[in-house]
């Protein structure tokens, strides 16, 4: 019992002098925060975002060590930029931002034998837009093979998904008679019916990085023939639900 007191009382008495002696308290720790204070940050590409990071805490440190990482490297893309202002902040610029320039970034700050920090998802988004933009595509020769573009302004290391409808039903991969072309950009409907192949198609495109989508409605043949073949569809769709096969 004796040395439990005496263990107790010279504990409470180093505190005590520390306290007084101006020195931090073991609770008064170095502390990093960020400005904006957001867990993610989004911008388009070409855009700029500037983080600053400042370090609080430990009292008796003027110079507290400060600096950004990245978890793929910070350098790489040379458009990232870290100026220290004083001891106790550090700020971080992106200009004429790339999709490399996304990432996850870290504010490290080191004093006493400490090292704290704080975080930030940053992304630079592509925006979607198409390369070629022919709504309508009118008088097509009957039997012949029509290309329909939905071609976007894609970026290296992004993954595109395009998909086709036709009055919101989705497009068969029948090789005799449609075809798909670089990753479904391209559409191709072969042997040109003007009764069944006239009408409204719409092309999606997500961009499966960055969760942008777009789309695009194309008229194909014409509003005559366009009119005709949703009258035929729309009979085709009726007949066959008053009167549904039977196996």
């Amino acid at each position: 019992m004796g040395q439990v007191t005496t263990l107790l009382v010279t504990t409470l008495l180093a505190v005590t002098f520390a306290a007084q002696n101006g020195k931090p308290l073991p609770t008064d720790g170095i502390r990093v925060s960020l400005s904006p204070n957001a867990a993610t940050i989004q911008r388009k590409i070409g855009g700029e975002v500037s983080v600053m990071c400042t370090a609080t805490g430990a009292s008796d440190v003027d110079n507290v060590g400060l600096m950004w990482t990245k978890h793929n490297g910070i350098d790489k893309t040379g458009n990232v930029v870290v100026k220290k202002l004083d001891g106790r902040n550090i700020v971080m610029e992106i200009a004429n931002a790339t999709v490399a320039d996304s990432g996850f970034y870290r504010c490290t700050a080191s004093a006493d034998g400490q090292f704290v920090e704080s975080a930030v998802d940053i992304f630079f988004l592509n925006e979607l837009r198409f390369v070629e933009m022919n709504n309508h595509l009118e008088q097509i020769p009957a039997m012949t093979t029509v290309n329909i573009s939905c071609r976007v302004n894609k970026v290296e290391g992004e993954k595109l998904k395009t998909t086709w409808t036709k009055y919101g039903e989705p497009i068969p991969a029948d090789g005799a008679k449609y075809g798909f072309y670089e990753g479904g950009a391209i559409f191709a409907i072969k042997d040109f019916d003007v009764l069944s192949d006239p009408g409204e198609y719409v092309c999606r495109v997500e961009n499966l990085t960055t969760g942008t989508k777009i789309k695009q409605i194309i008229n194909v043949g014409g509003h005559q023939n366009a009119r005709r073949a949703t009258c035929v569809n729309h009979c085709s769709r009726f007949c066959s639900e008053m009167f549904p096969f039977k196996h």
